[in-house]
């Protein structure tokens, strides 16, 4: 309970600092849903954060996986490799405190494509396809993982008005069940954020986000709002959610730095 108080303590600080800095974004970060735009050729952005759930519920409801999750560090890679092309990259070590046990190991790490099929141009929208995977490296007996992979797709849509912009997403996740070896579990993802600069160096957004359709009690639905702070070739950013649904997670937030980092 004392690491929980310590978690909680260093993320509210961090939030209310970023609240009182005066965020000129490039990408969603801490947001989930994605930009239909890709990074520029040659950008590479690294990112490092800490994440907290309280009240996460497992996929597929295995118990040994609720509690309180921690993600700390949390670590990201994207990079621009072609002009419409960008690879990431997310990996955290995981804290999981519960009823039955407090576990603490290495995540799952997960793989991503994005691609931008469509630049914005009038009324049309920036058009893209992301597709990723899980890698199931996580021990699943130390209640850490699903120890199954999963495999995700969605359209990606970016209009612009004014200074403001709308992003949605949507798409499908074929989630790996544990429980049954060739079974899964198909699930609609979806999400929607609209985000705007309050001054130069300051931006903020707001998303829902979720899983819907599943036969396996994996519908999720989430609110969360974020900010972002640019210092030169640094964004600082923080957030804070909420659980929209019974099978989501009751709150959760988060810290972290994101550097560009340009090759060329």
């Amino acid at each position: 309970m004392y690491k929980e108080r310590l978690v909680k303590l260093m993320l509210a600080a961090g939030l209310l600092t970023l609240v009182w800095m005066p965020l000129q974004a490039e990408t969603l970060r801490p947001l989930a849903t994605e930009d239909a735009n890709t990074l520029p050729k040659g950008q590479i952005d690294l990112s490092l954060g800490i994440q907290y759930q309280d009240g996460y519920v497992d996929p597929f409801s295995n118990p040994a996986l609720d509690g309180d999750r921690i993600e700390a560090p949390y670590m990201a890679v994207a990079a621009g490799l072609g002009d419409n092309v960008e690879l990431q990259f997310e990996w955290a070590l995981l804290s999981i405190d519960n009823d039955i046990h407090d576990k603490y190991g290495a995540g799952d790490p997960q793989l991503a494509a994005k691609i931008r099929l469509i630049d914005e141009k009038d009324f049309i929208p920036a058009l893209g396809f992301r597709m990723g995977f899980k890698v199931p490296s996580a021990s699943y007996d130390e209640g850490l993982g699903t120890n199954e992979p999963d495999v995700y797709g969605a359209i990606l849509a970016t209009k612009h008005f004014g200074k403001l912009a709308a992003h949605a997403n949507l798409g499908l996740a074929l989630l790996g069940n544990p429980e049954r070896n060739l079974n899964q579990d198909d699930v609609m993802t979806y999400g929607l954020a609209l985000t705007g600069p309050v001054t130069d160096s300051l931006t903020i957004g707001g998303e829902i986000t979720g899983q819907a359709c599943s036969t396996k009690y994996n519908d999720r639905s989430l609110a969360r709002v974020g900010i972002q702070y640019q210092l030169s070739d640094f964004i600082l950013y923080g957030s804070a959610g909420a659980g929209l649904t019974k099978k989501t997670e009751d709150f959760n937030c988060g810290v972290g730095i994101t550097y560009h980092w340009q090759t060329r």
